[in-house]
């Protein structure tokens, strides 16, 4: 049948990967979907040796897809033996991992988002800082220059009436 085929397509890949030396993590969905046509196949025992093969591989690569990934298949593996008690707790595990890591997922995009902003904010307060700088250095030399002026035309009023009143 389908799932028989399966296991001899799947299982050629991964000797052929085998056999040119190639890491276990690039055969992870062949063992997977290994695991799955063996518990289709009511072969538990090599269902769980692939799924255990699997775990293996996402301890070395993690991620979220695959981690729910295997939690799924373990689920399939438990209907398949017909222990709904343990699919339906396999089910529950798999929500609350799924759910746990969107949370994590969307805690890690929000904390990224107010760095983004917290970044944007020092820059326009740097730059409100700076405006502000520069504006009072024009206003210190606009005051320094006006007084100047306004010393050098004191003098020059100061300088006319002591003529006027020394002729």
């Amino acid at each position: 049948g389908v799932p028989q085929r399966a296991v001899i397509y799947f299982q050629n890949i991964v000797n052929t990967r085998k056999k040119l030396g190639q890491n276990l993590a690039l055969s992870y969905e062949e063992y997977s979907n290994l695991a799955g046509s063996y518990s289709r196949m009511k072969n538990f025992i090599q269902a769980e040796k692939y799924l255990d093969t699997t775990k293996k591989i996402l301890q070395e690569n993690w991620s979220r897809e695959k981690a729910l990934n295997i939690q799924r298949l373990r689920i399939g593996i438990e209907e398949e033996k017909e222990n709904f008690k343990e699919a339906y707790y396999g089910l529950m595990a798999y929500q609350q991992m799924k759910d746990s890591l969107m949370s994590n997922e969307s805690m890690a995009e929000t904390n990224a988002l107010l760095e983004k902003y917290a970044a944007i904010k020092r820059e326009r307060d740097n730059q409100i800082l700076a405006t502000k700088l520069k504006t009072q250095t024009l206003l210190k030399r606009n005051y320094l220059l006006a007084s100047l002026g306004l010393s050098g035309i004191l003098f020059t009023l100061g300088l006319l009436l002591y003529q006027r009143n020394k002729k």
